[in-house]
């Protein structure tokens, strides 16, 4: 165990590398912020994506100026989380109706997540390998670009890498003979970060339960220790969504913990004319929110995927491997980046990712507890979205783990050192 006065230092370092990395993420972005507003204003268009970004800007409206939260007419009051456009609503409280600031604000926030890239790196490896992680994720053009558009993608990465990094000290105090109050403690932190990327995206609901169903199989004879965090975890989340639950039973006058958009969202992906990219025309085709409650048209098409899925085995399996390869292909799908360079941004983005994790994960060997945390955010939406509709968007927070093994390859190119000498936090115990 360091000293006192060597602990402080480190702890110094740490944080002042962690400023730095967010700072630089944030400059880079605020640069993508301004130049993308005044070209979007010259094209007399409201986002470089249209469709959900429009929604999301309404919603924050919605609470800025105290209106009901909903959408579309008749309303739909339960088709979005609000974690996301709550964001938004901060700097139009404060600056008013203007999508540079609230793009300003993103790229603050795309920053944060910077950072937490090199807080990860640093739990699970070492402080070089963090800062190249960082690094890598400030610059990648892809994320940064993304990172300004009113799109939820971002802020979700934030918060799941804040949760993933409460996860690695959980894993590291059920190693180690640390009391269970710090156990306590860190898993508080993790459910209070998966609440928040759920209110974000409420597709990550049962990624936590896999996290802690690897981690039962790996460590055994600290089940004890897992179930304790996992309580605390699970009460903890429960108690941040229920101002949310008890809305929407208001509302609904059901129990919904998330949404009741999952109905539509999972005919869209499995469904006789489905192509495993989103085509919503149905909604208005079919005009069944003018006939039946939020709830009840959640239920019809839910019931219609499932009826589909039952029935046509073949063309739900060969649904999922179109969507795989919506998910991993390095091009994009939106009709706004169809264009040279933004092919090779997202060429160059995604072979860096993808090509140099795995190169990262076979030089580097990380033990069976850290391969998985970095590996399953990916595996879990990969999953996810072979039922789901697909597209590299969807794959762009998960991502951010695989940098800490990309990471590796450069600190090992660069470095005369193994990385493993390196280690710039002290025991967490």
């Amino acid at each position: 165990m360091p000293s006192t006065k060597n602990h402080l230092c480190w702890q110094k370092k740490f944080w002042l590398d962690f400023v730095l990395i967010c700072s630089v993420g944030f400059l880079i972005r605020l640069v993508i912020a301004v130049v993308l507003q005044q070209a979007l204003i010259g094209q007399n268009k409201f986002d470089l994506i249209s469709g959900d970004a429009e929604g999301y800007w309404e919603l924050a409206l919605d609470i800025v100026w105290g209106r009901d939260y909903a959408l579309y007419d008749p309303p739909r009051m339960i088709e979005r989380m609000p974690g996301f456009p709550v964001v938004i609503a901060i700097p139009l409280l404060i600056f008013g109706e203007d999508p540079l600031a609230a793009r300003i604000w993103l790229a603050f926030l795309g920053g944060v997540s910077c950072g937490f890239v090199y807080m990860l790196g640093v739990l699970c490896s070492t402080r070089m390998q963090g800062l190249v992680a960082g690094g890598l994720a400030c610059i990648i053009p892809l994320h940064a670009g993304y990172a300004v558009l009113f799109l939820s993608e971002t802020v979700f990465a934030l918060c799941m890498l804040a949760g993933l990094c409460c996860w690695k000290v959980i894993t590291l105090k059920v190693m180690s003979s640390s009391s269970r109050e710090g156990l306590v403690r860190a898993s508080v932190f993790f459910g209070m970060c998966t609440a928040l990327a759920i209110y974000m995206k409420p597709s990550w609901l049962l990624a936590p339960g896999g996290l802690y169903l690897w981690e039962t199989i790996v460590q055994t004879g600290k089940w004890s220790k897992l179930l304790t965090s996992g309580c605390v975890a699970l009460l903890t989340v429960i108690l941040c969504l229920t101002p949310w639950i008890i809305r929407n039973y208001y509302v609904s006058q059901h129990f919904v913990p998330t949404t009741l958009w999952m109905g539509p969202s999972l005919y869209d992906g499995l469904s006789p004319q489905a192509t495993g990219k989103s085509d919503m025309r149905f909604i208005d085709e079919e005009k069944l929110f003018q006939q039946h409650s939020e709830f009840a048209v959640d239920q019809i098409y839910r019931q219609r995927a499932y009826s589909f899925a039952s029935g046509n085995p073949g063309q739900v399996l060969k649904l999922a491997l179109i969507k795989l390869g919506l998910y991993l292909k390095p091009w994009a799908s939106a009709d706004e980046l169809r264009s040279w360079w933004g092919h090779l941004v997202i060429l160059v983005s995604t072979l860096l990712v993808l090509v140099g994790s795995s190169i990262g994960f076979y030089l580097w060997k990380p033990d069976k507890s850290t391969a998985f945390l970095l590996i399953w955010p990916i595996f879990y939406f990969a999953l996810l979205h072979m039922v789901f509709v697909s597209s590299l968007r969807y794959r762009l927070p998960a991502d951010y783990p695989l940098l800490i093994a990309t990471a590796f390859v450069f600190v090992k190119i660069f470095s005369n050192k193994e990385s493993s000498t390196a280690q710039i936090l002290p025991s967490t115990g």
